[in-house]
């Protein structure tokens, strides 16, 4: 009996894991879509590291299709969080132009702005985000 009440219970979640995200318009956005969503959300934002993080998400959401954009998205998180001294934000900006210099080939550029993000990311001891700076 109680084999049987987990069995219906596993399968439902597993139902409702397949059906919701169907259910979701805004979990489907790509690319340039997205990119506007977010730049959208960061302007009603009034903090502003949520700012650099949503124009940071923005910068990464175009790297594939549009990486000029992608790089203008990506100064502009950078001189967000310069101008607010906030020491995560510009180890996020500096990935992201590591990914954008990565994706249109220009490695040594993209390896020196992996390097600068892992300095910093080392100073907040964000490990984490270390780990992603050494895998651009």
């Amino acid at each position: 009996m109680r084999t049987l009440k987990y069995f219906i219970l596993s399968f439902i979640a597993l139902m409702f894991t397949c059906i919701c995200p169907q259910l979701l318009p805004a979990q489907n956005l790509q690319g340039k879509a997205l990119a506007d969503s977010l730049i959208q959300e960061a302007r009603k934002t009034k903090s502003d590291t949520d700012q650099v993080k949503l124009i940071a998400k923005a910068a990464r959401a175009l790297i594939s299709t549009d990486p000029s954009a992608a790089m203008k998205y990506a100064d502009s998180a950078l001189h967000l969080s310069q101008q607010h001294k906030w020491q995560k934000g510009i180890g996020l900006a500096y990935i992201n132009k590591a990914r954008i210099y990565n994706a249109t080939l220009n490695f040594i550029t993209s390896i020196a702005n992996a390097d600068t993000a892992c300095a910093i990311f080392k100073s907040i001891q964000w490990k984490p985000a270390m780990g992603d700076a050494f895998v651009v």
